[in-house]
């Protein structure tokens, strides 16, 4: 989910079993649309950037490794599904 603060938005998951919220992301000012990638291991999300690009990122759900830029352009996009082999996001004009 996302959770706006402010002029903030963070990438946020939460856990049913525990009742608890997690922040995935940490890094960019307005972090949103964030989508489950099939495979249920990472998040996917979109975020400006400081030259004026756009970039679509993954991170792992769990929150072990880096978080890492799948692609920027100069428009903003988003991601709203995957290739039927989860290794293909289909992105949209946002």
């Amino acid at each position: 989910m996302q959770i706006q603060e402010g002029r903030r938005s963070d990438i946020w998951m939460y856990e049913w079993e525990h009742d608890t919220l997690t922040r995935i992301t940490f890094a960019g000012q307005s972090n949103g649309n964030p989508i489950w990638t099939p495979d249920g291991q990472r998040i996917a999300y979109t975020s400006p950037e400081k030259d004026g690009m756009y970039g679509l990122y993954w991170t792992r759900a769990d929150g072990a490794g880096d978080t890492q830029r799948l692609i920027a352009t100069r428009n903003r996009k988003r991601i709203n599904s995957w290739s039927p082999d989860g290794k293909t996001p289909s992105v949209y004009a946002a």
